[in-house]
Parts: structure tokens; C-alpha cells; sequence
């Protein structure tokens, strides 16, 4: 009988690309293609516009106890309300995560922004993920 190859064996490699190729093939729609993947913000994958957006204005700023410019991007955030009349909610949200990074209060910043992720993001990335900001 054989012996087993050594687990960092180029055998176990190629094991290893087998499976998430499977794993790739089985979980995307056959019909689908490679354009059901998505152009941006999953891994291997650049941000979408409005991620890259919140990581430079909101979440780098709010890492860096940046105040003002932290209120500056949520002030600026309520105008990229891609919809206000469907989701007035959103202005609302960025609206109080300035007031609340103005007054120094990071738990009020955290939670106006779960807030506004856990009422809009899901539909954002359905609807608007790709689209460039104004």
C-alpha cells in the first residue's frame, strides 16, 4: 500500500483547488456565469463606491477620534441619500451621527450607524452597489 502524501504535498493542493473550484461551480447558478459574480465589494474584489466612501469618510475619521471631519462625513452622507423619498430614515441617521460625533459621543455614532445599516444596507447593495456617488 501507498504511503499518504504529506499534507503541504503539491497533492494536497491541488485537493484544495479542486474543492473550491466545486465549491465555486455548486454555489453560483449555472446559468449565471462569471458575470453573476460580484464587480465589487466581496472579497478578492475592489470596494463598491459607497464602501470605499465610508471607509476614507466615516470609518477613518471615527479611528482617529476626528471629530469634525467625522460630522463632515455624515453631513455628507445624508446628501448621498439615494432615494429620500423611499428611505427618509437615511438623512436622519447621518444627521444624528454628526450631531453625535460634533458632541464627542462614539456610542451614539455607533449606533446611528447600525441604525442606518441594519434598515438600509441590504436593499443599497440590492439596488444602488455599483453606482457611482454624486
Amino acid at each position: 500500500m501507498k504511503p499518504m502524501p504529506r499534507k503541504n504535498s503539491a497533492y494536497y493542493q491541488r485537493l484544495s483547488r479542486l474543492g473550491m473550484a466545486l465549491g465555486l461551480a455548486f454555489s453560483t447558478p449555472a446559468a449565471a456565469g462569471p458575470s453573476a459574480l460580484p464587480a465589487c465589494g466581496t472579497p478578492g474584489r475592489p470596494a463598491c463606491p459607497l464602501q470605499r466612501w465610508m471607509r476614507t469618510e466615516i470609518a477613518a475619521p471615527f479611528a482617529k477620534k476626528d471629530a469634525a471631519r467625522l460630522a463632515d462625513g455624515f453631513e455628507r452622507l445624508a446628501e448621498l441619500n439615494p432615494d429620500p423619498k423611499k428611505w427618509p430614515k437615511w438623512s436622519q441617521f447621518a444627521r444624528d451621527g454628526a450631531r453625535a460625533a460634533r458632541e464627542h459621543r462614539a456610542a451614539a455614532v455607533i449606533i446611528a450607524c447600525a441604525h442606518c445599516h441594519s434598515t438600509y444596507r441590504s436593499d443599497y447593495n440590492r439596488e444602488f452597489r455599483r453606482r457611482a456617488l454624486r
